[in-house]
């Protein structure tokens, strides 16, 4: 018998071994393990995504705080011709 012509059985689950590192590894053993796999971001992209966040609240309060600063000198200006 040739090893990697043998399919296996476990349950209701089929699976043919796959030759790895240490000798035979089951496919079967692999399937819940890559489901349950999640991207985990690098801690660079995390701190760029906290950067790009930062930056654009702070480019919000920038805007708030020129609109004010207008608002504030109309209303200097309206009282500057008022005496």
């Amino acid at each position: 018998m040739i090893l990697d012509e043998i399919l296996y059985r476990c349950g209701e689950f089929e699976w043919v071994p796959l030759l790895g590192i240490w000798g035979v590894v089951g496919y079967a053993t692999l399937l819940p393990i890559e489901e349950h796999l999640q991207v985990i971001p690098s801690e660079l992209e995390i701190i760029k995504q906290d950067f790009e966040k930062r930056s654009s609240e702070l480019g919000k309060r920038i805007e708030k705080l020129e609109e004010e600063k207008i608002q504030l000198g109309l209303d200097v200006d309206v009282q500057k011709d008022f005496f």
